[in-house]
């Protein structure tokens, strides 16, 4: 049993020492994908006025708009499709990239 628990312990060791080895070298194992806010407003195309309980989706995450059509979210750098939706309203899809230039949304 003292043997099995020396060995595991000089295991551990051991991957412990290469890890911090790889740290010190610079190189990384795991890739960092960061976050962006991104924030508007969601407005009937005909009328102009805010969608309240409007859906943004991205990437399985969603939220929904408040009561003035405003809505916040955090989306990955990596250029994801953003779906807009709400009923009666066809769904909107644009790239992150129009997402943040365009202010309103205007569903139609």
């Amino acid at each position: 049993m003292k043997k099995l628990t020396s060995i595991a312990f000089g295991l551990l060791l051991t991957s412990l020492l290469f890890a911090s080895n790889d740290k010190k070298e610079g190189k990384t194992t795991s890739t960092k994908v960061e976050f962006i806010d991104v924030a508007g407003k969601v407005v009937d195309a005909l009328s102009g006025e805010p969608i309240s309980g409007a859906e943004v989706k991205v990437e399985g995450i969603s939220t929904y708009t408040d009561i003035n059509g405003n809505y916040f979210l955090k989306v990955s750098n990596t250029n994801p499709t953003i779906t807009i939706s709400f009923i009666s309203f066809e769904d909107q899809k644009m790239d992150l990239n129009t997402l943040i230039e365009t202010k309103n949304i205007e569903l139609k």
